[in-house]
């Protein structure tokens, strides 16, 4: 029998015969993994309150070598992100912060960089830090893909002289540790040391409507697509913020 204690974060939960649950959590140490919760929908049990979705928890198990289910024993909150579910966007973005980190995890194995980067996201996402909600998903989305090993790369042909007559691109770049979002005049050529630490750029041409100017919305959904096509699934949270934003 292996008794463990370790935090987890909360992604979603279904219900496992008459009265018990099974809970769907990130961890460091464990990646994605599932929890078998006795009980847990029974009127008097009050972890259930505890364990939902973007909760950050502290749970001891029964988890056996090489199983990839643990038994539930105990369950206590560490932070509930109260002013994320108070907000329909915000609470929409992180639960898309929280997939996508997911996604990238393995069952059973080693995840400590990703889980690291979806709390990080959750807490930029609180109205606290005074960031502009959809501009601090992106963030956290880009470094998610960062550690997933997919991030956005600058292409090599941006980085030589632009052809007369030819349109050039106008260069919008995120800074995932600033948070900052911003444009470039397109005042090419340029060189590999005039790009900034930190900052990935995103380039086009005028007119393609991949990245409208100043659209902090596109610039997120180019980021949401790159995982979909990564992680080779829809993420299912996506879907409802298209809807939201129309």
């Amino acid at each position: 029998m292996t008794i463990q204690t370790f935090h987890a974060l909360v992604l979603k939960s279904h219900d496992s015969g008459e009265t018990s649950g099974v809970v769907q959590v990130l961890t460091a140490a464990h990646g994605r993994l599932s929890l078998y919760a006795r009980g847990l929908r029974s009127p008097k049990n009050s972890t259930r309150a505890i364990l939902q979705p973007l909760s950050l928890v502290e749970v001891t198990v029964h988890l056996p070598d090489g199983a990839d289910i643990a038994t539930l024993r105990e369950a206590s909150l560490v932070e509930a992100h109260p002013d994320l579910l108070n907000d329909l966007e915000r609470l929409t973005l992180g639960l898309l912060l929280t997939e996508a980190a997911a996604g990238f995890c393995e069952v059973g194995q080693e995840c400590e960089e990703q889980f690291a980067a979806a709390v990080a996201g959750l807490a930029d996402l609180s109205p606290q830090t005074g960031k502009a909600a959809v501009q601090a998903a992106a963030c956290g989305l880009l470094r998610i893909l960062n550690l997933g090993g997919y991030g956005p790369q600058l292409r090599p042909e941006f980085l030589r002289p632009w052809p007369k007559d030819t349109p050039r691109p106008t260069q919008w770049w995120l800074d995932a540790e600033s948070g900052l979002i911003g444009t470039t005049p397109a005042g090419l050529p340029m060189n590999r040391a005039a790009l900034t630490p930190g900052a990935v750029r995103f380039l086009y041409e005028r007119g393609e409507g991949e990245l409208p100017p100043k659209d902090a919305e596109a610039l997120l959904g180019a980021l949401i697509r790159m995982i979909e096509v990564h992680q080779e699934s829809p993420l299912r949270s996506a879907a409802f913020w298209r809807e939201m934003i129309g």
